[in-house]
């Protein structure tokens, strides 16, 4: 699959995540959800972004630049980026990380995210 969405319901947002998409495919698809005309894509395999989007929602975009194996590498891209997503959200949501503290909800938010984009993937 190269696009999907995950909903975060209960904090209400939305992770757009983009699978091995070709720069204009790319283009097309934030024209397509936000308010701005381009972002300047990364060199890097990987990249995570707050989007301004159409929708009121706090929205995000995860962007899979390469095509994603089941190899250690790719899953490490995959944990770093849904990392990035959880502190954001977190941070949106006014939950600082604090450890023995707020250190179990930021690890479940980071599982669920991770599982869900591992499923997207490979349409489990």
């Amino acid at each position: 699959m190269k696009t999907f969405i995950i909903d975060i319901e209960l904090y209400d947002c939305k992770i757009h995540v983009l699978n091995n998409l070709a720069d204009e495919e790319f283009n097309d698809y934030i024209l397509g959800i936000s308010s701005i005309e381009k972002i300047e894509r990364t060199e890097s395999i990987a990249a995570f972004w707050t989007i301004p989007c159409k929708s009121k929602r706090n929205e995000y975009l995860l962007d899979l630049k390469k095509k994603i194996k089941k190899d250690g590498y790719s899953l490490n891209t995959i944990c770093h980026e849904c990392t990035h997503a959880t502190f954001e959200i977190m941070k949106w949501i006014n939950i600082p990380y604090v450890n023995d503290v707020t250190d179990e909800a930021y690890c479940c938010l980071n599982a669920l995210i991770f599982q869900k984009v591992y499923e997207g993937i490979w349409n489990k």
